[in-house]
């Protein structure tokens, strides 16, 4: 299970197995406004910034499976 979430000023991404790949944020356009490459995490914690537009999409890439969420700030 993946849990991705937005707790101000946190974006929060948890998973109940290990993930390795990498974390895109990115607004409506898809201009990347972050990108994380993670290995072996279970808990990843991005802070936002505020120049950020309000509706962002979150996309978290490990092996063969992508997972994309919109949330707004």
């Amino acid at each position: 299970m993946l849990i991705i979430t937005y707790m101000k000023p946190n974006l929060i991404i948890h998973s109940n197995v290990m993930l390795s790949g990498h974390i895109r944020v990115m607004d409506k356009q898809k201009h990347i406004l972050r990108a994380i490459d993670i290995s072996s995490e279970s808990f990843v914690s991005i802070k936002t910034k505020p120049d950020w537009p309000k509706d962002i999409e979150v996309e978290v890439s490990s092996g063969t499976r992508t997972v994309r969420k919109e949330i707004s700030l």
